[in-house]
């Protein structure tokens, strides 16, 4: 797959998590000058985010409903999966793709994921690859808020609550104008009720924000947020690629893989 020109269509089969999702938009962006068409299998969550970052020539399908139309639009293409089970490969080679590249969704060897999967399909790479606004850059400097993402997809990965708590505090003294959000997930009740029943949920500068979808998400962090702190997940990844200030916390997972993508990352790291 290290052809340079355009070669009729791709099929590019990517689930995972959102941090996961947004860090193959680069892969996306080549896939379209590459091909006449991409056939994206994903999660249906992520449909609305591509309408801020991929042009036309992506067509998306439900990954958890389509695994047999999956197979069919494989025959005569390129495949390109995240999936890298070999029984997986053989049952889209057999029926009938034209090639196929299974892709390592965990890298171990400290080459940051985006330039290792780049590798693995012998792709060109832009070189503005991190520091570019994946998702268009959307950051108002004027924008007083401090929004705060305190959890992520594992426990292990997050920092402690009252390194939270302190840096929002911190914030709202600094100025009278300053605000703070504070988000959760569906993953993240516990740390919700936490900040609800620290003293900072009756400061009149500070709110909860619980995410319910992720295109209203998006839009309210580039229309609200000054600066981000989060741990390393996918609300973090959303913030540095709408070039919103951001401060990623690693606790356990590897910065120099997992870095997010955008013009104003800072990396930390937590204990």
């Amino acid at each position: 797959m290290n052809q340079s020109s355009t070669e009729a269509e791709v099929v590019i089969v990517r689930g995972g998590g959102l941090g996961d999702f947004l860090l193959s938009l680069p892969l996306l962006y080549q896939a379209v000058k590459r091909y006449d068409t991409v056939h994206l299998f994903t999660r249906t969550q992520y449909f609305q985010l591509l309408v801020e970052a991929i042009d036309k020539r992506i067509q998306v399908y439900d990954l958890d409903a389509s695994i047999p139309a999956l197979k069919a639009m494989s025959k005569g293409r390129d495949v390109v999966s995240f999936w890298n089970d070999p029984e997986w490969i053989e049952e889209l080679e057999e029926a009938g793709a034209k090639k196929t590249k299974a892709l390592n969704p965990r890298p171990q060897n400290s080459e940051h994921f985006v330039l290792s999967y780049f590798n693995e399909l012998q792709w060109e790479v832009d070189r503005y690859i991190f520091s570019h606004s994946w998702l268009s850059d959307r950051w108002n400097p004027k924008n007083q808020t401090l929004w705060i993402h305190p959890g992520s997809g594992s426990r292990e990965k997050n920092a402690p609550i009252d390194s939270f708590l302190k840096r929002a505090c911190a914030w709202l003294e600094k100025k009278q104008s300053h605000r703070v959000v504070f988000s959760f997930g569906e993953a993240d009740l516990a740390l919700l009720s936490e900040i609800k029943s620290s003293p900072l949920a009756e400061h009149a500068r500070c709110t909860c924000y619980e995410i319910s979808c992720l295109k209203e998400f998006l839009n309210c962090l580039a229309s609200e947020a000054g600066c981000f702190l989060g741990n390393d997940s996918g609300p973090t990844h959303m913030a540095a690629m709408l070039g919103i200030p951001t401060e990623a916390i690693f606790i356990c997972t590897d910065a120099s893989i997992w870095k997010p993508l955008g013009p104003r990352v800072k990396l930390l790291r937590g204990e």
